[in-house]
């Protein structure tokens, strides 16, 4: 393991090995993150109001009407459409991983396939650092690659723990390379 990898991830040697394959010769990891743990919530929010508005709904209908079997089957079948949108986003959150090395910009995502995105440094035009609602909350962002069109099409890494940080560590890095 390079020395880079150990003091960008510590805290998470798993991270760390998981982005050491990820390595060509001489590359060094600058960073490897994780996406912000909100990112489970966040990305099932919509799934989960919704289930809650029909729920909501059946209970309001079931009492006029006094279909309490209905309201039930309605109720299990919001419940459990939430309790699917949290696995997967899990799952979802588990497959991805964004490495910043001293030649690249990676984003490993993937639940049943793998889908490697890779870009070489020289070619990231700008970093642009956005932010929803629920990602602004929860101390979150999210940071937007915009290449010059020579490369690969930007990538996007979502709901990033401390983005202002992973930021300027990103521009720094970019900066070095040229």
């Amino acid at each position: 393991m390079s020395p880079s990898a150990q003091s960008a991830s510590a805290s998470e040697p798993a991270v760390a090995q998981a982005a050491e394959r990820l390595l060509a010769d001489g590359e060094v990891i600058v960073l490897a993150l994780k996406p912000s743990g909100w990112f489970v919530l966040l990305a099932s929010l919509p799934v989960l109001l919704l289930a809650l508005a029909a729920a909501a709904g059946a209970f309001v209908a079931g009492a006029r009407l006094e279909g309490r079997l209905i309201e039930r089957v309605i109720f299990l079948a919001c419940a459990a459409a939430g309790v699917l949108r949290l696995l997967a986003a899990m799952m979802q959150w588990h497959g991805r991983l964004y490495v910043l090395t001293n030649r690249r910009v990676i984003r490993l995502a993937g639940v049943l396939r793998e889908d490697l995105y890779h870009c070489p440094l020289r070619l990231v035009r700008q970093v642009f650092l956005t932010a929803t609602a629920g990602e602004r909350l929860a101390g979150a962002g999210s940071l937007v690659f915009e290449t010059d069109g020579e490369g690969p099409p930007g990538t996007t890494w979502a709901c990033i723990p401390r983005p202002t940080e992973v930021r300027r560590i990103v521009e720094e890095t970019i900066r070095a390379s040229r």
